[in-house]
């Protein structure tokens, strides 16, 4: 199953990462790992990226379709 970072059209990236890390209770490490990458010099969504994945805290997508059944037709 794939991982990624996502945001809202109204969100920074930084918003979205708290959003995020607070879902797993790792709001103040995610965001501090993001700041510091920013720093560092990386693009904002790729600092998204590498704090929430270095916590697990990525969004899961499915991997491909899904199969239908009768009751969801």
């Amino acid at each position: 199953m794939p991982h990624v970072a996502k945001r809202k059209l109204t969100e920074t990236w930084r918003q979205a990462v708290a959003r995020r890390a607070a879902e797993c209770d790792r709001e103040a490490e995610c965001l501090a790992d993001y700041d510091r990458a920013v720093l560092a010099g990386r693009r904002e969504v790729e600092a998204a990226y590498a704090a929430l994945s270095l916590h697990d805290c990525l969004s899961r997508i499915p991997d491909g379709p899904t199969r239908l059944t009768a009751d969801a037709v």
